[in-house]
C-alpha cells in the first residue's frame, strides 16, 4: 500500500514521497509516520513561526505524489451519488484527471471538479465534496516550530494555527532588530513618512521573512505596523488613509463638521442608532472615504495621498449634508417601525424578533464607515418595507414564516463572511457586500413589492452571488 511504501528506502520510494517541498524559495521538510490512529499519522511538513503567513494555503492539499491518487479517489467516493455514478470506475477517472493536473497552491477538490466538468460535462457545487468523510491520513500535519526547531504546535488545520498564532508571528515581524521594523510608527499626524511599501523582505535566520507594512488608525492618529499579509494590511491602509484625511483637513471644515446632526440626538436614541458622538465622527469618516478614496488605488506616497484629498476636496460639504439628510430619515422610519413592533410584538413574536435582528444588523455601531454609499442611500427603503410587512402580516404569517426561513442560510453565510472581513481581498468582499443587500432586496420584493428593487433578485440570483464568493474565496 501507499502507506507501507511510504516507510521503504529506494529511490522510486524517494519521488514518490520526497523529503522535502521547494516553494517560493523555501524548503519545508516532510516527514512520515505509519500508525492508524495517531494524530501525526501521515504526511507532516515543519513550518517555522517566522514564515506561517507565508505557508501556501493550499499546495499541501495535495499531499505528496505517492498519495495523490489514493486521496483523489477517496474524495470522488465522498461525492453524492447524482454525480458519483458519473464517474465510475473510480480509479479511471482520478486517473484521467491526474494525468493533466500537477500540484499547485490551489485546493485539490476546485482543480478536480474543474477537470471533471471539462471530461464529462458535469458542474460540482463547491460544497458537494464531503471532505469531513475522508480519513484523517489524508490531511498533512502542520508542525510549527521556533527559532531552535523546536516544536510548538501542530494541527491539521493551517487556519487554526494562524489564528492562534498571529500574534506571535507579527511580534517577530515587528521585533526590534529586523529593516523592516524600521518602518513601524506610532503618533503619526501627517504624511510625512516617505513611501508606503507594499512588502518588506526581512533576511533572518537564513529565512527571507516578508511582511507587509499598515497605516493602522489609531484614533487620534495613524500609526504604521507590520501585518503578516497583504488582505490585512490593506484592510487596515485604507481605515488608516481616512483617518488620516480626517485629521488633516480638520481646521479647513471645521465650521459644517461642528453643524452636522445637531438637533437630532434625541431622534436618534429612539431610533435605537449608536451614540451620537460615534454617528457623528462615522458620518465624518464615511465623508472622506467616499469622496476621496472609493475606487481608488491604495495611495502610497504623500503625492498620491494629496491628489485623493484634492480629489474629494469640492465634494466632503455637498455629501456631508446627504449623509445628515439620509440618517435623518432612517431615524424616523425606525422610530415609526420600533413603535409598530412593540404593538405587534405579543401576537408575532417570531417575525418582531426577525425584524429587531435586522435592524440592529443593519444599524450597528460603524455601519456608516463600513457601507458602499450605494447601499446607505437604500436603507430607508428597507425599514419602509419593514412596515410594510407588519401592516400585511396579519393575513400573511404562513408566507412570512417561509420567506424568514428562505433567507435564513444566505443570512448566515453573510455573517461567517463578515467574521473573516480582514482576510478577504477588497474585489471579493464588494460581492459580499453586493450578496448581503442582495437579500435585503429580496425581503423588499417580497413584502413591499410597490417599493420596488434596484436589481434583479430572486433566491437563485442569491445563490449564484454566494456560489460566485465561494468561487472567488478558492482562487
Amino acid at each position: 500500500s501507499a502507506r507501507l511504501a511510504a516507510t521503504m528506502p529506494g529511490t522510486e520510494q524517494v519521488a514518490q514521497f520526497p523529503t522535502s517541498v521547494d516553494w517560493d524559495g523555501y524548503t519545508y521538510p516532510l516527514s512520515y509516520r505509519f500508525e492508524p490512529g495517531h494524530p501525526m499519522d501521515g504526511v507532516s511538513v515543519q513550518v517555522p513561526l517566522a514564515i506561517l503567513h507565508q505557508v501556501p494555503d493550499a499546495l499541501f492539499d495535495w499531499l505528496v505524489p505517492g498519495l495523490l491518487r489514493d486521496k483523489a479517489i477517496a474524495m470522488l467516493k465522498t461525492l453524492p451519488k447524482q454525480w458519483r455514478k458519473r464517474c465510475v470506475p473510480l480509479p479511471d477517472y482520478a486517473d484521467r484527471v491526474l494525468s493533466v493536473l500537477r500540484p499547485q497552491n490551489r485546493p485539490l477538490a476546485t482543480a478536480l471538479g474543474d477537470e471533471l466538468r471539462k471530461l464529462i460535462g458535469i458542474e460540482l457545487p463547491e460544497g458537494c465534496w464531503r471532505l469531513d468523510k475522508l480519513d484523517a491520513f489524508y490531511r498533512i500535519n502542520f508542525i510549527l516550530v521556533d527559532e531552535q526547531g523546536q516544536m510548538l504546535a501542530h494541527s491539521k488545520d493551517l487556519r487554526t494555527l494562524r489564528d492562534a498564532y498571529q500574534r506571535q508571528v507579527e511580534q517577530v515581524l515587528n521585533s526590534e532588530g529586523s529593516s523592516a521594523a524600521e518602518l513601524v510608527t506610532t503618533g503619526i499626524t501627517s504624511w510625512n513618512f516617505g513611501d508606503l511599501p507594499e512588502v518588506v523582505v526581512d533576511a533572518r535566520n537564513g529565512l527571507e521573512i516578508r511582511s507587509y507594512p499598515a497605516l493602522v488608525d489609531t484614533g487620534d492618529g495613524v500609526a504604521i505596523e507590520l501585518r503578516d499579509n497583504a488582505t490585512l494590511a490593506e484592510y487596515e491602509s485604507r481605515r488608516g488613509l481616512v483617518r488620516l484625511a480626517v485629521i488633516c483637513r480638520e481646521k479647513a471644515e471645521r465650521r459644517w463638521r461642528k453643524q452636522l446632526c445637531r438637533g437630532n440626538e434625541l431622534l436618534f436614541v429612539n431610533a435605537k442608532l449608536p451614540p451620537f458622538e460615534t454617528l457623528t465622527a462615522d458620518l465624518i469618516y464615511a465623508v472622506y472615504r467616499h469622496a476621496c478614496f472609493d475606487g481608488q488605488p491604495l495611495p502610497r506616497s504623500e503625492q498620491a495621498f494629496n491628489r485623493c484629498l484634492d480629489r474629494g476636496a469640492g465634494a466632503t460639504g455637498a455629501l456631508a449634508l446627504e449623509l445628515e439628510q439620509l440618517l435623518g430619515a432612517q431615524a424616523i422610519a425606525l422610530v415609526e417601525l420600533y413603535a409598530v413592533l412593540r404593538a405587534r410584538e405579543p401576537h408575532f413574536p417570531q417575525a418582531v424578533a426577525d425584524c429587531r435582528i435586522q435592524m440592529a444588523t443593519l444599524f450597528a455601531t460603524g455601519f456608516l464607515k463600513e457601507i458602499s454609499f450605494f447601499w446607505l442611500r437604500q436603507m430607508e427603503r428597507y425599514v419602509r418595507a419593514a412596515l410594510t410587512r407588519f401592516d400585511r402580516l396579519p393575513q400573511r404569517v404562513a408566507q412570512d414564516q417561509g420567506a424568514m426561513a428562505d433567507v435564513a442560510d444566505f443570512v448566515n453565510a453573510v455573517e461567517e463572511l463578515s467574521v473573516r472581513r480582514q482576510e478577504i481581498p477588497l474585489d471579493t468582499w464588494m460581492e459580499v457586500e453586493k450578496l448581503r443587500f442582495m437579500i435585503e432586496e429580496y425581503r423588499v420584493s417580497v413584502d413591499a413589492q410597490a417599493l420596488k428593487t434596484v436589481l434583479p433578485v430572486s433566491l437563485k440570483r442569491l445563490q449564484r452571488q454566494r456560489d460566485k464568493i465561494g468561487a472567488l474565496l478558492a482562487r
